[in-house]
């Protein structure tokens, strides 16, 4: 691991060096998430890569999109007045449009029974 150092600007700004950016592919626009660990301050960039190590943190109970949901239906008008959150909602949305499986025994159950 080499060491990179950058400077701050007068107006709180800091380069990240290049060889970083295109290792972690920081690009314009990339955002970028200050976690305080003790006493460091980490940088790391919200890239879609990140996003995707995530997937599965969560599992188990009780689940996280469960408790949305449920928080949601509570507080309607608090859901109408905040931004919806890319991936989360988008989920949430589909499952709700699902249609419902039916409770009846399914058609290739049915013809098995009558032959």
């Amino acid at each position: 691991m080499k060491n990179e150092f950058s400077t701050v600007t007068t107006k709180g700004q800091l380069v990240i060096p290049s060889r970083l950016r295109r290792k972690y592919a920081i690009r314009k626009g990339t955002q970028v998430v200050f976690v305080e660990e003790e006493n460091r301050l980490v940088p790391q960039p919200l890239t879609p890569e990140f996003i995707r190590t995530l997937r599965g943190s969560l599992k188990g109970e009780p689940s996280a999109l469960k408790i949305l949901r449920k928080e949601r239906k509570r507080h309607p008008s608090w859901m109408a007045s905040n931004k919806l959150v890319p991936g989360v909602d988008d989920q949430a949305r589909k499952e709700e449009e699902r249609p419902q499986e039916k409770k009846g025994p399914r058609s290739h159950e049915l013809l098995r029974h009558t032959h």
